[in-house]
Parts: C-alpha cells; sequence; structure tokens
C-alpha cells in the first residue's frame, strides 16, 4: 500500500512539475517588464529635469544614461537616437531632438537590434492642469520650446521613453499577443527658461 502512495506522489509530481516551472518563468519574465518598466520611468523624469534647465541641455545623453545598470547606452540599443545618432543630443532648440516619429514600432525608423527609444516635443498645458499635468496642444516630435514652430507660447514638454521588452517565455508572449512588447513611459513639464541665443 506505501509504494502505491510513493508512485502516485511521483505521478502528481511529474505532471505538476511542467505547470511549475512555466509559471515560474512567466514571473520571473514579469519581474524583468517590471523592472525595465521602472526604469523607463526614471529616463522620462531625468529628460524632463534636464529639460527645465536651459533649451539647450542634452535631454538625450541624460534619458540614456538613467536607466544605465539595465539598458547600455549605445547606438545598437538606442538606434539613430543613440550616442552620435542623427537624433542623439539635442542641444539646441532648433535640433531635432529623439526620435522624429514618436518612438512608433511599426513607423520603420526603428533597426533589427534597437531596444530602446527617446523623442520629445513641445506642448501647450492643459489650463485646469497649471504648471504640471497634461498637454492639451502639441508640436511636432522633435521640437522644444522656443524654437519659433507652432505651437508658438508652448511652455510645456513631453518626454516619452519606450522600450521593446522581449519575453523569454512562450507563455508570457501568448499571453501578450507577440514576441515583443513595448513598455512606454511619458512625463511632462512646464519649462521657464529664456531661450539661448544659438537657439
Amino acid at each position: 500500500m506505501r509504494s502505491n502512495r510513493r508512485g502516485q506522489s511521483v505521478i502528481e509530481f511529474a505532471l505538476s512539475l511542467p505547470v511549475l516551472i512555466l509559471l515560474m518563468f512567466g514571473i520571473v519574465d514579469l519581474a524583468r517588464a517590471f523592472y525595465l518598466d521602472i526604469q523607463m520611468a526614471g529616463a522620462a523624469r531625468a529628460g524632463a529635469r534636464y529639460a527645465i534647465q536651459s533649451d539647450v541641455t542634452d535631454i538625450g545623453s541624460n534619458v540614456r544614461n538613467e536607466p544605465a545598470n539595465a539598458i547600455p547606452n549605445d547606438t545598437s540599443t538606442w538606434g539613430n537616437a543613440g550616442p552620435a545618432g542623427t537624433y542623439d543630443k539635442c542641444t539646441t532648440s532648433g535640433q531635432p531632438c529623439g526620435d522624429p516619429g514618436g518612438c512608433v514600432l511599426s513607423d520603420g525608423n526603428w533597426t533589427a537590434s534597437q531596444l530602446g527609444c527617446f523623442a520629445i516635443r513641445k506642448c501647450t498645458l492643459n489650463a485646469s492642469s497649471g504648471d504640471s499635468g497634461s498637454c492639451g496642444t502639441f508640436g511636432a516630435w522633435g521640437t522644444r520650446p522656443g524654437d519659433g514652430k507652432a505651437p508658438l507660447g508652448a511652455r510645456g514638454l513631453e518626454v516619452i521613453v519606450v522600450y521593446r521588452f522581449s519575453p523569454e517565455s512562450t507563455t508570457i508572449r501568448k499571453f501578450v499577443g507577440g514576441p515583443q512588447l513595448a513598455l512606454i513611459q511619458t512625463a511632462y513639464v512646464h519649462v521657464d527658461y529664456t531661450v539661448s541665443a544659438s537657439g
């Protein structure tokens, strides 16, 4: 009788082990996604913090340096918005800053190996939100206050950071509906600086 119970326990364990392993991998993937999402939020806030200093601060370097432990600050990871990329530094108010398409995964601006993207655009803050909150009218991607482009007089700035997350487990891939999941974080800030002569 005892050997039958032991045999039954072994069979039950063998049947439940694959489910437990899938569950464990799913938990690890969700923890990775949560960690990277926190890093992206920090990167968006870092870009906003540096954007309020002046119209010539290097928003790009500050966005990319914030998640340094989680995401490498190199061109293969950040694409054209990476170091020495076309939309890298944003050091003048007339220079396009960040991805010109707003970091949309399907817009063709992403390279095959690119994992991260940032974009900025100026905006007019909603009257009800005061100096912080949400924007009502947006400029084109890559614009910042004081660049002479519409909307004129805009004193708000939106910073968006996107990370292309690839789950390791097939269970999570099926759950999210594909091989990749876009982690998106946005920060809004009111800028109140005088436009420099170089802008």
